[in-house]
């Protein structure tokens, strides 16, 4: 076989042997395996026919163990069926004992040794389930317990020899293990002979090649053999024999270069006298490829547009760095059919052209186009002027028909005009121009005749005054349009919120009023007010920006709020600025306290104008710190206020003041420069600079050019901007997500962190939430007060924790005031902590104390500070 495999004439016929070879090879491999596995599913049968054996002996032998008799028990043992299906061969002994270990009865085919029948009773008396033990290379040991319910009477001890299925398998295993390596030793040499025969013959004619190349034309390859390597071989000969008797003259190939050159030139000529017809008919050529390469350009383009250079057509002609929109190329290429355009040639003037686009192929077989522009600039004029002198014809017509239209329609136009006035000249004495609702004259009137019937009926009236929230921001955000456009759309819905008969007016600007006529109860109109808020607060897409509008809602009741209709007017307008005081987005009916309280924001307001010039606000700094490491992190600057005559007055009271009056800007910058310059005074004097974050109001957050006063600061104090957060409420990012996300982009670029504070309290999302640059979210402190007893509230704080560290963002819990809550937060992976359990807010001196960590928290006095 190996002989007729190398005298095979071709390498596919040995490469088809060998793989024959392989074939043979696998086939017995499997063979062998396939009957191992069969020989020892035999074994397993086996093994389990004997221990049903055993397990059967035993079941026959509990009533003759329950009456002991021994003829009965040697009988059974004797002339058990078992013994019947197998032969002598197989069952070989059968033993069966009590429950003490004593021989009952026996029988023997082979002599058994004493010690091991000891041993065998020995490890009966320990099984409790029917085993089956390998005694010897064909022989087993199978025991079984006789039982009944659950008491143990003695076992059966059986031996079983398997025969033949023993040793076979170990054979199985050796011939196939020895056939293995003979097939792998003659596939390795038959492999290796047939190397042979393909790389000898490819070194002859690899040397045959290299003498070939350096000019050796006589070189034969000697081959014999009929393969596809000799026919290579035979092939290459031919070759080398060609090459010798192939000889080129050297006149004919100087003639060859003559004849050449003579054509070239008369090929120039040629060009030059087309390039001279085209420049006489200011006519322009040019030749484009598949690719919008410039193949060939007229020269006077040339003079207006440059040297292509290797630049696209689109490139060279138009600027552009696409193909044409319009371009008659492709379509050429694809039609292959004369295409003709117009185009204005912007370069040359503005100038028309007409492009014939004409697809050829070259003598290689490539598609061109060649662009035949003519110009049409005389046809062009020709039209305008046609055109004009139609278009002035029809002008004069129209002018004509129109003077008489006109003249009959004057005096009709002239009594409408006049009737239109009058209407317009009504409505706008009581009515809006705007949202088209009643104005406040027209209002006043209806209240008035509104408590004049609910007097004579005995029933109720209620007065509501209500503006929007914030109004002014969305006026400075985008626009007054906008503004004008929501304010529309709040008519609307009031209008719609009431019922026929009641009447909304505009008051002014963003302030409206509503006077519920014939109320049967004033609580009634606890539920027309709540519908109210719920109807205005649904989003209004306006130019496509979604915009949150909320209302606050002023109440007064007749006849307890008042008797006439400027009392009442009065007393709703308290009830209105109460809510405004107190937060907005709400609704109050008129209390006795009202009017105190507008006292008292009379002179919170006077004071106020007076704290900045007297210098009576402060910073206090309250320490943030890491979780797990209690070490500080970061301050607070919290601002206060110590009036001399009201003394220290809360944030919560004057805030809203400052935010109302418009004074916020100028104590907002006042708190940016006073911050800034605490973190330069401690880093000039070496102490340990750590972050400040600064609590920036909803309003300051919409002045519009509150990031530029933020860097001119910076620079002017010269302060590190990253030392420097801005903590910023959840409910004022949520109120405009476009403005929010470009003011907090400048803020970004300034170098400070942002901070969303009281987080957990508004409307975020994780979609919106991921748009918007910032860094760390504190977890408002209502969440943090029952961590430790609520596991909802727990549930909530975790949520936030996970989403923020999804978004890669810091948290920091406010109000930490207990160990319990720190050790909750702890565990629920907060990064950061603040709130008194650590330190309460502190003046400059003692955070600087802090900061240095000379002195114990618990040795700072706790001063006055208000959250």
């Amino acid at each position: 076989m190996m002989k007729s495999f190398f005298d095979a004439n071709s390498i596919r016929t040995r490469l088809i042997i060998l793989e024959c070879l392989f074939v043979v090879l696998i086939a017995m491999t499997l063979g062998l395996t396939l009957g191992s596995l069969s020989y020892k599913e035999g074994l397993k049968e086996q093994k389990r026919i004997a221990v049903g054996l055993a397990a059967d002996l035993a079941k026959r032998s509990i009533q003759p163990l329950l009456s002991p008799n021994s003829s009965q028990l040697k009988d059974l043992v004797n002339n058990f069926e078992g013994r019947s299906h197998f032969g002598e061969e197989h069952i070989f002994a059968t033993i069966l004992i009590d429950k003490h270990g004593n021989v009952l009865a026996q029988n023997y085919d082979r002599a058994l040794d004493k010690q091991d029948q000891e041993t065998s009773i020995t490890q009966a008396m320990k099984i409790e389930h029917p085993h089956i033990f390998l005694v010897s290379e064909d022989k087993y040991e199978v025991i079984a317990p006789v039982e009944k319910e659950g008491r143990r009477l003695g076992a059966v001890i059986m031996g079983y020899a398997i025969g033949h299925y023993a040793n076979p398998v170990a054979r199985i295993w050796e011939a196939l293990f020895i056939t293995l390596i003979i097939l792998i030793a003659i596939a390795v040499l038959g492999s290796l002979g047939f190397a042979n025969t393909i790389t000898g013959p490819i070194r002859k004619l690899t040397d045959a090649v290299a003498k070939v190349s350096s000019g050796e034309l006589d070189v034969k390859v000697a081959l014999e053999s009929q393969d596809e390597i000799g026919m290579l071989a035979s092939s290459f000969n031919k070759m080398a024999e060609d090459l010798k008797n192939t000889t080129v003259s050297r006149d004919l190939l100087v003639k060859e270069a003559a004849e050449r050159e003579q054509a070239e030139r008369k090929v120039a000529r040629l060009k030059q006298q087309i390039e001279f017809i085209l420049g006489a008919t200011k006519t322009g050529l040019d030749i484009i490829d598949s690719d919008f390469n410039i193949r060939y350009i007229d020269p006077e383009w040339k003079k207006v547009y440059g040297d292509p250079a290797g630049r696209k057509c689109h490139e060279y002609f138009m600027d552009r760095t696409e193909i044409c929109p319009d371009c008659g190329i492709p379509k050429a290429l694809e039609t292959k059919e004369i295409t003709v355009t117009e185009e204005t040639l912007v370069k040359e003037g503005n100038r028309p052209v007409q492009v014939s686009t004409i697809p050829f192929q070259d003598e290689k077989g490539e598609w061109l186009v060649a662009e035949v522009n003519v110009d049409i600039t005389a046809r062009k004029q020709a039209e305008w002027e046609l055109r004009k002198a139609h278009d002035e014809l029809e002008l004069r017509v129209k002018e004509r028909t129109a003077a008489l239209v006109r003249a009959n329609e004057e005096l009709r136009d002239e009594i409408t005009v006049r009737k239109r006035m009058e209407e317009r000249l009504h409505y706008l004495a009581y009515y809006d121009a705007l949202t088209g609702l009643p104005n406040r004259s027209l209002f006043l009137d209806r209240v008035k005749q509104g408590v004049a019937r609910a007097e004579y009926n005995e029933r109720f009236l209620a007065l509501l005054f209500t503006d929007i929230d914030r109004f002014k921001s969305i006026n400075d955000t985008f626009g007054h349009d906008v503004g004008d456009k929501a304010l529309k759309v709040v008519a609307k819905r009031l209008s719609e919120s009431t019922r026929e008969g009641d009447t909304v007016a505009r008051l002014g600007n963003d302030e409206f009023g509503i006077a519920f006529i014939d109320i049967a109860a004033p609580e009634d109109i606890i539920l027309i007010a709540e519908e109210i808020m719920k109807n205005v607060s649904q989003p209004i897409m306006i130019e496509e920006k979604e915009i949150f509008l909320t209302l606050s809602i002023g109440i007064s009741i007749y006849p307890y709020d008042g008797k006439d209709t400027n009392e009442l007017m009065k007393n709703a307008d308290l009830a209105l600025a109460n809510v405004k005081k107190q937060g907005m987005r709400a609704y109050q009916f008129h209390t006795d306290e009202m009017n105190l309280k507008a006292s008292e924001f009379v002179l919170l307001e006077r004071n106020l104008y007076k704290a900045l010039k007297n210098d009576e606000f402060m910073l206090y700094y309250q320490p943030y710190w890491e979780m797990n490491t209690k070490k500080i992190v970061g301050m607070e600057a919290l601002i206060r206020w110590k009036n001399k005559d009201l003394g220290l007055v809360s944030p919560a009271q004057f805030i809203p003041v400052l935010e109302e009056t418009g004074m916020i800007f100028e104590v907002g910058e006042w708190v940016f420069k006073t911050a800034c310059r605490q973190i330069k005074e401690w880093q000039d004097q070496g102490y340990p600079v750590i972050p400040v974050s600064i609590n920036v109001s909803a309003v300051q957050f919409r002045q519009k050019n509150m990031a530029e006063i933020l860097e001119r600061i910076i620079k002017e104090i010269g302060v590190d901007p990253t030392f420097l957060a801005l903590e910023i409420t959840e409910s004022t990012f949520m109120q405009d997500v476009e403005y929010t996300r470009s003011v907090l982009k400048k803020l970004k670029d300034t170098g400070v962190e942002i901070s969303i504070d009281d987080f957990g309290t508004g409307f975020s999302s994780l979609s919106y939430l991921k748009r918007f640059p910032v860094d760390n979210l504190k977890i408002d402190g209502s969440f943090i007060k029952d961590i430790a007893t609520d596991t909802d509230t727990a549930s909530i704080v975790t949520a936030i924790i996970a989403m923020a560290t999804t978004l890669n963002l810091e948290t920091i819990a406010e109000g930490v005031e207990t160990e319990e809550q720190w050790k909750s937060l702890c565990l629920l992976g907060c990064t950061m902590g603040q709130g008194y359990y650590y330190s309460p807010p502190l003046p400059p001196q003692d955070a600087k104390k802090v900061i240095c960590q000379k002195l114990p928290l618990s040795s700072i006095s706790h001063s006055p500070s208000l959250s």
